[in-house]
């Protein structure tokens, strides 16, 4: 039996009726062209925080943290950054309609 991959293990949700998530992060990628190429800094990062919880990010230096949380918030210069996809849900600062920096990630806020 193969166990399930930890990617989809925050997006299942049992209770179909709670209130939405604070942040809900699907697939998110993030990408620098460079001249030798493209690096996939953030490849298919999920995240989900529910109300109360409290989420801390650790890693090695160099894996993609500060990255993660700059590409959130959209705060990475574009070039050479490229918001290259993913679903943000609940980040109330960015509508794809009203904020150009958010092209390349499908973001709502939540209600």
């Amino acid at each position: 039996m193969e166990a399930e991959s930890p990617m989809t293990l925050p997006f299942t949700r049992t209770d179909a009726f709670g209130p939405p998530p604070l942040l809900d992060i699907r697939d998110l990628r993030t990408y620098f062209d460079i001249p030798d190429g493209t690096v996939r800094s953030v490849d298919g990062v999920p995240y989900r925080v529910e109300a109360g919880e409290t989420l801390g990010v650790v890693g090695e230096s160099g894996c993609g943290k500060s990255v993660t949380a700059m590409s959130v918030l959209r705060l990475l210069p574009t070039p050479p950054a490229r918001y290259a996809g993913g679903e943000i849900r609940g980040a109330p600062t960015c509508s794809t309609s009203a904020n150009a920096r958010c092209a390349g990630f499908a973001a709502t806020a939540s209600r």
